[in-house]
């Protein structure tokens, strides 16, 4: 394991198990690399841990966590990312935690953002203050916009309700064993 450190870093197979890479632009191809440092990353048919860069760019590529201003994946898998803007094609993420996400032919297990723009998207939680959709199935769907075709099985009033009989339930419960107990005693 080595450490890399340049203005331009270009990672192939032959330099694979790499430690970290720190520069102002890497690309890696066909590889697996433990944690990146740069302004500028693009990868293809690659693994990294850790990314932290300005700019991201994955093709067919997989990553345990990235933080960036700009992220753009396709055909990709993330665990979790954070970052100012992020578009995602054909991909797959855990978390994703953005000011704005774009999501197309996807699958998200949780998308927080402030404004979201979802096409054809498969997701269990979404939050955040603006959604525009086409064809999205979510789970829980928690937003104070929303324009398009959303499917969800617990929406923001539902969560509401919800919210409100479980606490009203637990309250209950919790006075009637208290009551209990003081019987008791």
């Amino acid at each position: 394991m080595a450490e890399k450190d340049a203005a331009k870093a270009t990672v192939s197979e032959d330099a694979s198990a790499m430690a970290d890479i720190t520069s102002e632009a890497v690309k890696v191809s066909e590889t697996q690399v433990q944690k990146i440092i740069a302004e500028s990353v693009n990868m293809n048919s690659s693994f990294a841990s850790q990314i932290n860069a300005s700019e991201v760019q994955m093709n067919q590529s997989a990553a345990a966590e990235i933080k960036t201003q700009q992220g753009t994946l396709t055909a990709s898998a993330v665990l979790n990312v954070e970052a100012e803007t992020l578009d995602f094609s054909s991909s797959a993420i855990v978390v994703a935690q953005a000011e704005t996400v774009n999501l197309a032919d996807s699958q998200a297990a949780v998308v927080y953002a402030q404004n979201a723009e979802m096409n054809n998207v498969q997701s269990g939680l979404v939050v955040g203050r603006e959604l525009n959709a086409t064809t999205v199935r979510t789970g829980i769907l928690l937003a104070s916009r929303v324009n398009g075709e959303v499917e969800t099985v617990i929406d923001t009033p539902r969560a509401l309700i919800i919210g409100i009989t479980s606490g009203t339930l637990v309250g209950l419960i919790l006075f009637f064993l208290q009551a209990l107990a003081r019987r008791k005693s």
